[in-house]
């Protein structure tokens, strides 16, 4: 190199102070690219940017490490208050490879190291039946380390007056050999007692204990939460109370007047007692049907439940059926003499008319209401013939042995032991039968067709 150099007419010297200055800045690339971990980049992996709501985040930094599991994936890129100014907003870089985060993801801050000092954020990813995160996690989902400095923190002034006077008075309570066994004597006697009270703060049953402190934590977070509701609770309450006040000569006369009724309601809750006792018979007579009219009473429910639309939807139908009801009252209370008036009427035509109708001839053995179509048949035929005068009415005529037979007169041409040509016996009795009919006398003779 230096031959090489040597024939380019460089020299020796230049040719040392060249390699060091050369040598001195790839060794300082070197070092600010190790220091700075600019030679991670190129090879970092993508990241996903996580939010997370916390409640104190005092003792965080940007930086700080985000793990998974306890291995780190990412850092914390901003910190900002929130607008309530109590809850702060973490930000963090988290790699492709930790994703996906989900709904019900929760993050907690927690020591580096045993000793503590230094915070990291422990995310946990979540479930995947919760769906993926959208939006920050919520404080509800978050918590922050708690250290000792945090629980002394709440000792202060008498609290801490009380353990240092605690501190002087135990020396002098296991002073006594007999006082522990004369407390644990007493406890063994209270012992009946403290399970009856204890069973008390546990409820009426299982559960009951762990529920009035989810609802009594849930007071508190109510009342500790920021806005209008509390202001307006005691708003309320001034309110009621300077209602309450300015009423105080009517309340006052209202307890007056209460304690003139109270023997009035003290006797008649004696008379309902005794009403009451005799009732207890009634109901164990009607436990056992009760008992099985429920069922009934189940299956009945669903219709009852289906019914109530269909009723909601009528109410309208029944408001407008009101006048026309009015109007058939009226209208019911006008037509009830006109249809006394036809009743004898209706009876004539039921117990008279029809029954002739029905009745059959006893030669024809047909019904009137028979003979009735046919008999009009033959008329209009009879009377279809017209001349240039009027219309015609044409007899029909009836071979019948030695007779020539129409209606109404018959001819008789070939039997010469009758006495008249000419008979016309049907006419008559037809005429007879005209001029004489009553429908509501007896059945008339039948005509012989």
């Amino acid at each position: 190199m230096i031959r090489r150099l040597q024939q380019l007419g460089m020299s020796a010297e230049r040719h040392v102070v060249l390699v060091g200055v050369v040598s001195t800045a790839v060794l300082a690339f070197v070092v600010v690219a190790v220091y700075s971990g600019a030679y991670r980049k190129p090879f970092a992996a993508d990241t996903t940017t996580v939010r997370a709501v916390f409640t104190d985040t005092a003792q965080l930094t940007k930086s700080d490490p985000v793990r998974v599991k306890g291995v780190n994936v990412g850092t914390v890129s901003d910190i900002t208050l929130d607008g309530d100014g109590r809850t702060a907003t973490v930000t963090m870089k988290v790699d492709e490879t930790a994703a996906p985060i989900y709904a019900d993801a929760t993050a907690t801050l927690r020591w580096r190291t045993v000793l503590g000092g230094t915070f990291a954020v422990d995310l946990d990813r979540g479930s995947s039946t919760a769906g993926t995160l959208t939006g920050p996690i919520p404080a509800v989902r978050t918590e922050g380390q708690v250290e000792l400095d945090d629980v002394l923190a709440s000792v202060r002034g008498p609290q801490r007056a009380g353990l240092q006077s605690l501190l002087h008075e135990l020396p002098q309570v296991f002073a006594d050999p007999a006082a522990p066994a004369t407390a644990l004597d007493t406890l063994a006697a209270s012992a009946p007692d403290l399970r009856k009270a204890l069973a008390a703060a546990r409820g009426r049953s299982d559960g009951d204990l762990p529920a009035l402190v989810r609802n009594t934590a849930a007071a508190v977070r109510a009342v500790n939460t920021p806005g209008d509701a509390i202001r307006d609770v005691v708003q309320g309450g001034a309110t009621t109370l300077t209602t309450t006040g300015n009423r105080a000569g009517d309340i006052g006369q209202a307890i007056d007047l209460l304690a003139d009724i109270t023997p009035r309601v003290r006797a008649t809750l004696t008379r309902l007692d005794t009403t009451l006792t005799g009732v207890d018979g009634l109901a164990d007579d009607l436990d056992a049907p009760a008992g099985q009219l429920a069922p009934a009473v189940a299956r009945l429910r669903p219709v009852v439940r289906r019914a109530e639309p269909l009723l909601r939807d009528v109410r309208p139908l029944v408001r407008r059926l009101r006048p026309a009801v009015r109007s058939l009252v009226v209208t019911a209370r006008a037509g009830t003499p006109v249809i006394e008036d036809l009743t004898p009427s209706v009876d004539r035509v039921r117990d008279t008319i029809l029954p002739f109708l029905a009745e059959r001839d006893a030669v024809s053995k047909r019904t009137t209401y028979e003979m009735i179509g046919p008999t009009f048949a033959s008329t209009n035929s009879a009377m279809a013939g017209y001349d240039k005068s009027s219309s015609l009415f044409r007899f029909p005529l009836f071979a019948q042995g030695t007779a020539i037979d129409s209606l109404p007169c018959g001819e008789i041409i070939t039997d010469p032991e009758k006495s008249a040509v000419l008979q016309c016996e049907n006419l008559m009795s037809s005429i007879k039968q005209l001029s004489g009919y009553n429908p509501l006398g007896p059945v008339p003779g039948s005509v012989n067709p």
